[in-house]
């Protein structure tokens, strides 16, 4: 598997306005963590650098044919790694096997062993960060908001026109995911075959804060997945990770809130190719 910085419908994405914005810092991260020491993330597919956190900020620095990172910490075979669900919490530990390079790039994909189940689907984090297993934020809504918000989702994300779903959204069967985020209460984000949004849960029902319905064709196919929400920055506030694909090439990005209740991007996998 090759990679590109992404066919033309990725591109596309990337571009807009909302994309662009978000590889910024937010205002209520900068009294994060003290601590110095770095955490280092892999996506699930392919994996490849996804996020360097340091002093507790996603760094803003996207990786690139230009900046791949440190090559003994992205590409060491024998470097071992913590699988993590969708939740953050770990699975297990996993030694780097074999790598393969691509040239244009200077990035690696990197395989595991023991082999991991349905790795595709999975974050990663080096065992010797100084990220900390957080408290899950899972949540499970009542029956009622459940409906409400899939009613909504239905109504905005609706699957027109999409008969191909990639694989690298089959590996992930959740289309939303439902999670508290601490002192901003309750939220949830769809995905579908035609967009993403995210809601919060308050007195008037469910309320969109953040959405994107990129234009897709039957000719282009494309999908989104929630891969996972934690925090990964150590300040009790969860990311989520997204997962795009357009067939030909797909990317997992993370999405932080920032103080007006908005989830912008703030770091994005060098992602994979079939060219």
């Amino acid at each position: 598997m090759r990679r590109l910085l992404l066919a033309a419908c990725v591109v596309s994405l990337v571009a807009t306005p909302a994309y662009a914005r978000g590889r910024r810092h937010h205002a209520h991260r900068h009294a994060a963590s003290k601590a110095s020491k770095e955490s280092f993330f892999l996506a699930g597919d392919p994996h490849v650098p996804l996020a360097v956190v340091k002093d507790g900020q996603i760094s803003d620095q996207p990786f690139s044919d230009k900046n791949c990172g440190d090559q003994s910490r992205w590409k060491k075979i024998g470097s071992r790694w913590r699988a993590l669900d969708a939740w953050g919490q770990p699975l297990g530990v996993f030694t780097v096997a074999s790598k393969d390079d691509y040239y244009a790039f200077g990035c690696s994909e990197l395989s595991f062993s023991p082999k991991l189940p349905n790795d595709l689907t999975h974050v990663f984090v080096s065992v010797d960060s100084a990220w900390k297993v957080p408290e899950s934020v899972e949540w499970a809504p009542p029956p009622a908001r459940r409906s409400a918000f899939d009613a909504l989702a239905k109504r905005k994300l609706f699957d027109a026109n999409v008969s191909t779903v990639w694989k690298q959204c089959k590996s992930i069967p959740e289309r939303n995911r439902f999670f508290h985020v601490p002192g901003r209460g309750d939220w949830a984000i769809a995905t579908s075959n035609n967009g993403w949004m995210v809601a919060r849960d308050d007195k008037e029902g469910w309320s969109i804060t953040s959405e994107d319905h990129p234009e897709t064709t039957p000719d282009s196919p494309q999908c989104f997945r929630p891969v996972a929400v934690f925090d990964m920055s150590g300040d009790g506030i969860p990311e989520i990770v997204l997962r795009f694909s357009g067939g030909d090439g797909w990317q997992d990005f993370v999405l932080a809130i920032d103080d007006d209740n908005h989830w912008k991007f703030v770091a994005t996998s060098p992602g994979g190719s079939t060219a």
